[in-house]
Parts: C-alpha cells; structure tokens; sequence
C-alpha cells in the first residue's frame, strides 16, 4: 500500500470514528460511564459533629439524564483512629461500613450532581485527619 493511500484509509477510519462517537464521546451515545473524584483531606476535630470534604463535581459533559449505577470509594486515618462515614448526594447520604468499598445505593439518583464525604468522630475519639480521598462514580 502507498503513503498516500495509507493515509486516506487512517483519515477515513477517523472520519468514521467521529460519526460513531460523536461530538461528546461515549456520554454522546448513552453507554456508560465513569468520572473521579479526588478532594482534600480533612481533619476531623470535634466529636459530634459532621465534617463534609469538598463536593466532588463530575464532568460537564456528562448529559443531563444520566443516572449513577454505582460509587466506589477509599480513604485513609491514621491506625487506631475511628471515624463514622457517609458518601452523600444532594438527595441522600449512605453510611459507609469501612475505608474502602463499592454500593449501588445511589442507584438511580442524578449523575450530574456532586458528591461529597461526610465524616463524624465518635464519643470519647480524638481528632484525626482523613486523606486519600477518592470516589468513582459510574453511569449510564
């Protein structure tokens, strides 16, 4: 095959790609999909009272009518430190039962909105700091 026609073929399967995929990628065709989120660590000094990471914001090029499927989540406190902890959305909190995990609990709920960790000491824990804040949010 010829330079020339190699690239004809390569800019035709380009040009191919762009009709399938569109101007805004996978999102564009309702597959699925994912975004991540990575906020600040906090420090949680005060038992009692909650304490909310930064909203995690997802992509503006996930459409709107997209749903959540699933989240996972991690992050980390210093061994033999305790803290009680949620993953919110604007329409509900779930509690989180350890440091890392996957739920469908928020299956369903909108997946343009952001989301955010919401973390409490317990009676009598001294404060702590929470790092290594990631969540994966996946879509359809």
């Amino acid at each position: 095959m010829t330079k020339r026609r190699f690239k004809w073929h390569v800019m035709a399967l380009m040009g191919l790609a762009c009709l399938l995929v569109g101007p805004l990628g996978p999102v564009a065709l309702g597959v699925p999909g994912s975004w991540v989120g990575e906020p600040s660590g906090v420090r949680v000094a005060v038992a009692g009272r909650a304490t909310d990471s930064e909203r995690i914001r997802p992509s503006s090029e996930i459409a709107a009518g997209h749903r959540l499927q699933s989240v996972r989540w991690r992050f980390s406190i210093a061994p033999g430190h305790r803290v009680d902890a949620w993953l919110c959305h604007p329409a509900q909190c779930i509690p989180l039962s350890s440091q890392q995990g996957q739920s469908d609990a928020l299956a369903g709920k909108s997946a343009t909105q952001p989301l955010w960790f919401r973390f409490r000491l317990p009676d009598g824990a001294t404060a702590v700091s929470v790092t290594q804040l990631q969540l994966i949010a996946e879509f359809r």
